[in-house]
């Protein structure tokens, strides 16, 4: 495990805003204190001034089929137990549509392997019945730390 050091598992897509608030966690972590998860194939523009963890896309694949086969995703869970925190960044991240049991799914594996698990800066929905809302309450009792950028996504899902 690398003490001290953070993985962070990001919203990437030319959003001012995610950009600027996975900026400020870098600096406030410090940035020799934080990796990016970056998914090969991932525009640089997006990790140019940091220090990454790429998750390629033939570890993706063996993901994808071992969460078909086992419901494990174990180059991510590999890749999560790495590091002494794990932390979700970003806007939309937690948006009901359909499969998103396998994004859940995949939040769950992170909190799972991680010694400390994090949410930050995430706002909470849409979302239309209430399995998905209780499973995300779950979700979220399990992380050390869960902050949202909006008064309606703190108060529904708590934070």
């Amino acid at each position: 495990m690398i003490k001290n050091k953070t993985l962070l598992f990001c919203y990437y897509n030319l959003n001012l805003g995610d950009d600027l608030f996975i900026k400020l966690t870098i600096n406030y972590l410090g940035q020799n204190n934080v990796d990016l998860l970056v998914p090969d194939g991932t525009d640089e523009y997006y990790y140019q001034n940091y220090s990454t963890r790429t998750y390629s896309k033939f570890a993706r694949r063996i993901d994808r089929v071992a969460y078909n086969l086992i419901g494990e995703a174990p180059c991510l869970s590999k890749i999560a137990r790495e590091y002494e925190t794990v932390a979700v960044v970003g806007g939309s991240m937690f948006i009901q549509k359909e499969g998103w049991e396998s994004s859940l799914r995949m939040y769950q594996m992170l909190a799972q392997a991680a010694s400390k698990f994090l949410i930050i800066g995430s706002n909470f929905g849409p979302y239309s019945d209430k399995e998905f809302l209780e499973s995300y309450k779950k979700l979220f009792a399990k992380a050390e730390l869960v902050t949202f950028r909006d008064s309606f996504s703190k108060r529904v899902a708590g934070g």
